[in-house]
């Protein structure tokens, strides 16, 4: 579930969705800014359309990219998402982990169980330690967030968070 990490005047912070354990791997070697193929230890239960964490949380170069499935099974995956490839170049043992989300729309609503009114969906910043996002128009009372899915053949959006107060 989605989870608003705090609420400070216009500013919501949301925090980054739970990552799976599996499937992870990393980069045996390392790839340059706009590479579409990635050298890993193991491809393995990567699939087509998997959304890719290339990083940790935080770090200034972390991206999200998307996996297309036409690598065969051993130490390759290729990216179709962006189509230039990779944004920045990253070092041997750069984890690479399987996301489920790439996005997360930000509701609010006048009540705590009111019905919610969709502001925007906004790309998650991984290269940062939490997503953010300013309220620049109209202003709720509460405010919820769930991730979305947006690269997903078919899309989808996990479940909402709690409502925060504003």
């Amino acid at each position: 579930m989605a989870k608003i990490a705090s609420v400070e005047a216009n500013v919501i912070r949301i925090a980054h969705p739970e990552i799976p354990k599996e499937p992870s791997t990393y980069l045996t070697a390392a790839s340059a800014a706009l590479a579409t193929t990635l050298t890993v230890a193991d491809n393995a239960r990567f699939v087509d359309n998997d959304l890719l964490l290339l990083g940790i949380y935080g770090q200034e170069t972390t991206e999200i990219l998307q996996e297309n499935g036409t690598s065969a099974a051993g130490t390759s995956l290729t990216i179709d998402f962006p189509a230039t490839g990779a944004v920045f170049a990253h070092p041997v043992n750069t984890p690479v982990r399987k996301m489920l989300f790439n996005q997360v729309e930000i509701s609010g609503a006048s009540t705590l169980t009111g019905s919610k009114t969709s502001i925007t969906t906004i790309n998650l910043d991984v290269s940062a330690s939490h997503t953010e996002y300013v309220v620049d128009a109209t202003t709720y009372s509460f405010y919820f967030v769930r991730y979305y899915n947006s690269r997903a053949a078919t899309p989808y959006y996990g479940d909402y968070s709690d409502g925060v107060a504003a």
